[in-house]
């Protein structure tokens, strides 16, 4: 069987009422509300279309400059006096890894390295 989008699978299940070919199927498992998988096929193949037309975009972290250089009289919004922060942004998914941290977590500990001379 050739791979399929997961929407196209779906597609496939709800026009045959029944899995019988899907990747997914189990012979114990019956198909019990077909509402249920037109749902989740509609929003499913929205998010593909607009990752298709690369118009999706996922909340992401990344270290950025702060707009008030570092200055002891004054706070960035981070509320710390330092020259770099972590600022949420959304970006499309293949950009994760390129300057771009999936948690908060993630993009904190390169500011501390950054800021720990690692990276400067």
């Amino acid at each position: 069987m050739t791979e399929r989008k997961l929407s196209e699978e779906l597609k496939y299940c709800l026009g045959k009422k029944h899995c019988g070919e899907c990747r997914h199927y189990e012979e114990d498992t019956a198909l019990t509300c077909p509402e249920l998988l037109q749902k989740a096929y509609e929003v499913i193949k929205g998010y593909e279309d607009l990752e298709e037309q690369g118009r999706l975009l996922v909340m992401a972290y990344e270290v950025k400059k702060c707009r008030i250089a570092k200055c002891p009289e004054r706070e960035c919004a981070c509320q710390k006096a330092r020259e770099y922060s972590v600022q949420e942004v959304w970006i499309r998914p293949e950009l994760f890894g390129d300057g771009f941290y999936r948690t908060e977590e993630e993009a904190e500990q390169a500011l501390a390295e950054m800021e720990e001379g690692a990276y400067v």
